[in-house]
């Protein structure tokens, strides 16, 4: 199975430094189930130049373009 670093590098969708270090980010937590909150704090440690609102937009394109998939709990 791709790795979400894999599958971005495979998209069609315009590649960025931010895109590329959150989608390295992501999966290296995936096993988390992490919400976009869980992956900025991730990122920031990491780059504190990459805004929540970034991770956001990066997480919408993610799924856009099928890289990722939301998955919701209903409780």
């Amino acid at each position: 199975m791709p790795t979400i670093v894999e599958k971005y590098e495979a998209s069609e969708i315009e590649k960025t430094d931010q895109r590329r270090s959150i989608a390295t980010i992501m999966g290296t937590i995936e096993n988390e189930r992490p919400d976009t909150d869980l992956i900025y704090n991730y990122v920031a440690s990491v780059d504190n130049s990459i805004s929540l609102r970034a991770v956001h937009e990066a997480v919408d394109v993610f799924k856009d373009a099928e890289i990722i998939n939301q998955v919701d709990f209903d409780i």
